[in-house]
């Protein structure tokens, strides 16, 4: 029997990283700086950079599919252009905030390119 339990405890960790993703993140608070301003949002290390996309529209009074929000919006974090399908755990893999910071800022550009 207790040879039985490493074997055990080797397939119960297997399972559980399967499981990591679907796992609660915490949420954050963030805020997405628009050009007529900021407005707050609450977001997990699960959110997409999609939904964050969805949320400027949202803001905005826009209902537009996901394929036009793609091809207008760029989302700028920390100085850097996310565009993909990338999570907030992505961007804030090498980040380090400021000492004072108390909510992630989002910058949402809009991109006017031509077809």
């Amino acid at each position: 029997m207790t040879q039985h339990s490493p074997s055990s405890s080797t397939t119960t960790n297997t399972i559980t990283k399967h499981k990591e993703p679907s796992f609660q993140a915490p949420t954050r608070n963030a805020i997405i700086k628009t050009v007529t301003g900021k407005f707050p949002i609450t977001i997990s290390d699960s959110t997409s950079i999609m939904e964050i996309k969805r949320a400027w529209a949202q803001h905005q009074g826009n209902s537009l599919d996901d394929e036009t929000l793609n091809c207008m919006l760029r989302v700028v974090f920390n100085h850097r252009v996310w565009e993909g399908d990338y999570h907030v755990s992505d961007l804030l893999l090498n980040y380090s905030p400021p000492d004072d910071e108390k909510e992630l800022e989002f910058q949402v550009v809009v991109s006017l390119r031509g077809g």
